[in-house]
């Protein structure tokens, strides 16, 4: 048998085992490891509180060139618009919201909100300010996947970068 020459050392025939078990461990741990690739539809400084089945997509900023009234009661109808008052020279936020599954439920259900709320001061990044406040309705008509486009009117023509911006839609009632 081999042994190293060293006083207290241990027998080579105990070191091969142990270096065995340690690579395979390593191997078989190694190996569990798995890597997702995860696709958030998430903005930069944007948040989506979704309280029901919907999709919502942050379409951008814009200013608005027609002055429009708040639309005075919002349905959901497919490829609709609903939006609060709107002064031409103002920046808009346009959303869409979508339904990519069934919405559960027995309808109508009606004063679903639609919330906007942003940070654009540089002095208090904690303190939100409501920019707009669209409840709507879902008709007892509504069926398979559709799509509305919800335009808010920020208030301003000129604005500091928000630091945040909170999108909320539901809870469904």
């Amino acid at each position: 048998m081999l042994y190293l020459r060293e006083t207290g050392a241990i027998k080579l025939k105990f070191m091969v085992p142990i270096v065995a078990i340690i690579l395979f461990a390593s191997v078989a741990y190694a190996a569990s490891v798995s890597i997702q690739t995860v696709n958030y539809s998430q903005y930069q400084g944007v948040l989506f509180n979704n309280y029901g089945n919907f999709t919502l997509t942050f379409v951008g900023f814009f200013v608005a060139h027609v002055t429009q009234s708040a639309t005075s009661s919002c349905t959901w109808t497919n490829n609709g618009e609903c939006h609060n008052a709107i002064t031409i020279g103002h920046w808009v936020i346009v959303v869409t919201i979508s339904n990519s599954t069934p919405i559960k439920g027995t309808f109508p259900k009606s004063n679903i909100p639609f919330v906007i709320q942003w940070n654009s001061t540089s002095t208090n990044n904690y303190v939100y300010t409501t920019i707009c406040n669209i409840p709507f309705t879902i008709s007892s008509s509504f069926t398979g996947t559709q799509t509305m486009t919800f335009t808010c009117d920020t208030g301003v023509s000129t604005f500091n970068t928000p630091t945040g911006i909170v999108i909320t839609v539901g809870p469904l009632p």
